[in-house]
């Protein structure tokens, strides 16, 4: 079955937000966390998520961390990135 890298256009996108910020928040995040555990984790419990992909794909964003995902780039779209390579990205992965 295929893997997805998860994107603000896929289903579970609102999903995995609100679970990144709802454990962070009950993690006091502060500043950054290092490493991407929780992402991670939740990435882990979606159905059909390529989650080194996604996680690929958000450090490629500035997400670096689980805060940096949770407070940066999940609140950019992705049109205001270098668009040529989250293009380059999608088209890898949707080929």
């Amino acid at each position: 079955m295929k893997k997805y890298t998860l994107t603000p256009q896929h289903p579970n996108w609102p999903t995995f937000i609100w679970e990144l910020r709802k454990l962070l928040y009950c993690c006091k995040c502060v500043g950054n966390i290092a490493g991407t555990a929780i992402a991670r984790r939740i990435l882990e419990t979606l159905e059909n998520i390529d989650v080194e992909g996604t996680l690929e794909l958000f450090r490629k964003l500035g997400g670096y961390t689980d805060c940096l995902i949770a407070y940066h780039v999940t609140e950019l779209s992705f049109f205001e990135y270098e668009e040529r390579e989250v293009e380059e990205y999608m088209a890898a992965e949707f080929a």
